[in-house]
């Protein structure tokens, strides 16, 4: 048996470990190289990248486009909302609601005229009545009183005769739905043997309104409503200087005349350019002018003007029965002439 195949086998054994061995090495040395290129990599993106200030700026601007986009779609929402709430009504919406205003004036009338002549009617009505005469005095009012009004007892029986000559209402009160209206009345008393007495009273009638008319619902009150005052005193206004009225007195008894007695056009020669004519409107012929009982004329220191107070006696044409007038006067001076500027029936 030789050796030398023996020699080779070894030294290929040999070469092949080495190879190995080195094929080895090469493999660790590429795994390091690549672990290091790896860390590299990650220090690199870890370091901080210098800004691209080109894309900050087109950032910002975008942003304040779409703020300011924002704000004006904000304010518009608002604004409209505004002008949805104050927004005046459609001209339809404006129709519709005088269609009904005109059909509940239809329905109801004037409520502040009728409600009166309605409680006027109804204590001409009320203030009148005749002995035994309960069911004709039901039937009267019937018209005008609630159905608890009309079944209560004790408002039906009487035993004199009386009549309502005059009513007046002359006033009202509102207290939600309720009217109270005041009305003065003069009764005529019939007292048989005694005769006809005559006495006033005055009464406080509650009216209802509703949508088909008006009742009385509760019997009325007899109060006293005294309206006058008898302590009013005239101003003590100075009027200017009293001056003598021989020269005004023709003037004022010309123009008397005519109002009282004569056409419009005369009356308007008389009046100055400035009158209010709505003040001097003829009466044509219905009462008469007879004097001037009084007069006073007083000169306006700041002005042309002449007050005259006066007192005059007319006749009503009908029967004649003279009756006394009070009223101011206001005359201008132009020329020789005296023209009528005013009239008035405040006193001073």
């Amino acid at each position: 048996m030789s050796l030398l195949p023996i020699h080779k086998t070894g030294e290929a054994t040999e070469t092949k470990k080495k190879l190995k061995k080195k094929g080895e090495n090469q493999e660790a040395e590429n795994v390091q190289e690549n672990t290091k290129d790896t860390v590299a990599v990650k220090k690199k993106k870890k370091e901080k990248q210098p800004r691209d200030t080109t894309y900050v700026l087109k950032k910002n601007f975008t942003m304040k486009i779409f703020r300011w986009v924002f704000w004006f779609m904000l304010v518009c929402v608002f604004a409209r909302g505004a002008y949805q709430i104050i927004k005046p009504q459609a001209a339809d919406e404006l129709r519709q609601m005088i269609k009904d205003f005109e059909q509940t004036q239809q329905s109801q009338g004037d409520a502040a005229e009728e409600v009166m002549d309605f409680a006027q009617d109804f204590a001409k009505e009320y203030l009148t009545y005749e002995k035994g005469g309960e069911q004709d005095f039901r039937t009267r009012i019937n018209p005008y009183i609630s159905q608890r009004l009309n079944n209560a007892p004790g408002i039906y029986a009487f035993r004199n005769n009386a009549k309502a000559v005059y009513v007046n209402a002359y006033r009202k009160e509102q207290e939600g739905e309720v009217y109270n209206v005041y009305v003065n009345a003069e009764i005529q008393y019939d007292k048989g043997e005694d005769g006809i007495e005559y006495a006033d009273c005055t009464l406080k009638i509650p009216v209802v309104a509703t949508e088909s008319g008006y009742s009385i619902t509760a019997l009325p009150m007899y109060i006293q409503d005294k309206r006058n005052s008898d302590d009013y005193t005239l101003p003590q206004i100075p009027l200017g200087q009293e001056i003598d009225t021989a020269l005004v007195s023709p003037s004022i008894e010309n123009f008397l005349s005519a109002y009282y007695s004569q056409e419009q056009s005369m009356i308007n020669y008389l009046l100055t350019a400035d009158a209010d004519r709505s003040k001097f409107v003829a009466i044509g012929g219905r009462y008469e002018f007879k004097k001037v009982e009084s007069v006073k004329a007083y000169q306006r220191p700041e002005a042309a003007d002449i007050l005259c107070s006066l007192t005059v006696r007319i006749a009503d044409t009908v029967n004649q029965e003279e009756i006394s007038q009070e009223y101011m006067i206001t005359l201008v001076q132009e020329s020789d002439k005296y023209y009528v500027k005013d009239i008035d029936t405040k006193i001073y």
